[in-house]
């Protein structure tokens, strides 16, 4: 017979596996499945950090459903955990969850047409999160909020948060340089502000791309 660990390990696994699934084909009855699948797990499993796993995949589910509000609420009980009551040898794996749950929220605002919502999202992950800009769910987090500042026709904030990534490379970095790529050639960075500019001649800078580091910096 399996372990307690290894039959909760696999039920999680199989949650993943019905999120990934739905996220892709946008297929609702898997989504709708794995939204009272998580619920099931959660409620199985709690306290342990596996739940609040679960939470978050819910509200992912829930965001592609649309139903972000919803999926704020999901999110939230894994963001307001209080780290400070937690032992600090939990510190690590829950900072990465909390990263991921500001994830998952600032992408559902996003893709739901809310992008007006992200900032003060995005403000508590890079204050509360240790380490966010080295986790790869803080990172996603960033490379949505610059998406989000698209939306919001806010392409100071944008490039700022793509030249960032672009500087630390890996997955979200080459997309954030795509996206960065494509609003410096259609002239979005003529109205940047010296802040704006300064930020992004600091990721030119890391990126050894001196040329254009220096014409940042002259503006």
């Amino acid at each position: 017979a399996s372990s307690p660990s290894l039959k909760q390990e696999s039920a999680y696994y199989k949650l993943e596996s019905q999120w990934y699934k739905g996220y892709v084909t946008g297929d609702r009855k898997t989504l709708e499945d794995c939204i009272r699948n998580c619920e099931s797990f959660a409620w199985d499993n709690e306290p342990d950090l596996s739940a609040y796993h679960a939470y978050v995949l819910q509200g992912m589910a829930m965001g592609k459903l649309g139903k972000v509000d919803d999926a704020r609420s999901r999110f939230e009980t894994v963001t307001s955990i209080n780290t400070q009551e937690e032992h600090e040898s939990l510190h690590p794996a829950l900072f990465a969850l909390q990263a991921k749950a500001y994830f998952g929220q600032i992408r559902s605002l996003v893709e739901n047409d809310r992008s007006a919502e992200v900032v003060p999202i995005y403000g508590a992950l890079t204050e509360n999160i240790r380490g966010w800009a080295s986790d790869f769910y803080g990172q996603g987090a960033s490379y949505w909020f610059g998406r989000g500042s698209e939306e919001s026709k806010d392409w100071g904030r944008a490039l700022a948060a793509y030249s960032e990534l672009a500087e630390i490379g890996g997955y979200w970095g080459i997309k954030a340089k795509a996206r960065q790529e494509k609003l410096l050639g259609m002239g979005l960075a003529k109205d940047l502000s010296p802040k704006d500019l300064f930020q992004m001649a600091e990721g030119y800078f890391g990126q050894s791309k001196h040329e254009d580091a220096i014409e940042k910096f002259q503006r």
